[in-house]
């Protein structure tokens, strides 16, 4: 359906096939060019929520504006990505500068700080090593602590959105 729709969405160098939407679990996050029509997508995932028996929770759809800061800046303020286009309702929350989003427990923004995500995972992460420290644990038990609490909490997000320099440094 998507791929055989008019949408354009990314075009990713090495990939035979256009990005439109990746759906995992109850995520769906759809990636539209500046010439997609968003009205299309909505008659294709309305189609789909209908074959699935899902709904698409409308009160949960951000659109993040990836392009040129006057493509964004043009989305954030006319809600709309070309002038004929359809308009985003106010109930769709548009992205602004600066703020993140998470996408599968990766965070993404324009001009966002995509290190603050890591403040969570250090807190939870000294939180847990004062927990065990508690228990005097042998030198082999804090290799095996390390790996399990440091490795084991940064991990998936060292994976997706990469660990800041600053980060490591506090980590190693």
């Amino acid at each position: 359906m998507l791929q055989d729709s008019d949408l354009k969405g990314f075009k990713i160098p090495g990939h035979k096939e256009k990005l439109i939407a990746n759906l995992f679990a109850d995520d769906t996050t759809s990636f539209l060019s500046e010439e997609d029509d968003p009205v299309t997508l909505n008659c294709i995932l309305d189609d789909w929520s209908i074959a699935a028996r899902a709904n698409f929770n409308a009160s949960k759809i951000e659109v993040l504006p990836i392009g040129s800061k006057e493509f964004h800046l043009k989305l954030i303020n006319k809600r709309r990505m070309c002038p004929e286009r359809y308009r985003f309702p106010d109930s769709i929350h548009i992205v602004d500068e600066g703020t993140v989003i998470r996408i599968l427990s990766a965070w993404f923004g324009n001009e966002a700080d995509l290190s603050a995500p890591w403040t969570n995972v250090l807190e939870k992460v000294d939180k847990c090593l004062k927990t065990w420290e508690g228990s005097n644990p042998t030198l082999e038990r804090r290799r095996l602590i390390a790996q399990m609490v440091i490795a084991g909490m940064t991990q998936y997000l060292t994976q997706v959105q990469d660990m800041p320099p600053h980060v490591e440094k506090l980590l190693t």
